[in-house]
């Protein structure tokens, strides 16, 4: 298996909050229990808290496509390989919110403009008002997935199927961004 996320940033967008709540972890362990769960059997790359301007931040994006290993070191023509490989339905975005399905809602339909597929992510034991308003995430092809930490399981409550991002020019700066990264955190090493 071939995965990798990349850590584009040091900045964490946790320092905008009062100092009160700025130390609770609870949604960032909640993403790091299904990245880990996610990511276990997918190659591809991703990234976590994916800033694109214009777009928010994504607190997870990932980028489906295979084996990246098999293209050696970075180079131009490497990573022109990879950008002739890559299909034209593969961009999944994800966010994760502990209970305030709406602003989840409204944070993944944004990145449907640069994703394939947008999903919220909640907890299983506060998904309940999220699926009583399940219409408006597949009348606007938003997935909806609800996530046991302790079972360490996936439900998938409504899954859109991949389609074209609504805008292909920040679909293409995204995968950009992430494969850019990629191959400089390669040729650092």
């Amino acid at each position: 298996m071939s995965t990798h996320i990349i850590k584009l940033r040091n900045f964490s967008p946790r320092r905008n909050f009062p100092k009160a709540s700025r130390n609770k972890r609870g949604e960032s362990n909640f993403v790091l229990s299904f990245q880990k769960v996610y990511l276990d059997s997918r190659k591809g790359l991703g990234a976590r808290e994916f800033p694109l301007s214009g777009y928010g931040i994504a607190d997870l994006v990932w980028l489906s496509y295979g084996n990246l290993e098999k293209h050696g070191r970075a180079s131009a023509f490497s990573y022109e390989k990879v950008l002739q490989r890559i299909t034209k339905k593969n961009l999944a975005a994800f966010e994760f919110k502990l209970s305030d399905w709406k602003r989840a809602f409204m944070q993944a339909y944004r990145y449907s403009y640069f994703a394939d597929q947008s999903i919220v992510v909640m907890p299983i034991e506060n998904i309940k008002p999220a699926k009583t308003n399940l219409m408006q995430f597949q009348r606007n092809q938003i997935g909806l997935w609800a996530f046991d930490v302790s079972k360490e399981k996936i439900v998938k409550i409504f899954t859109p199927e991949y389609s074209s991002a609504r805008n292909l020019l920040a679909k293409q700066k995204a995968i950009d961004i992430l494969l850019r990264q990629f191959y400089f955190s390669r040729r650092a090493k």
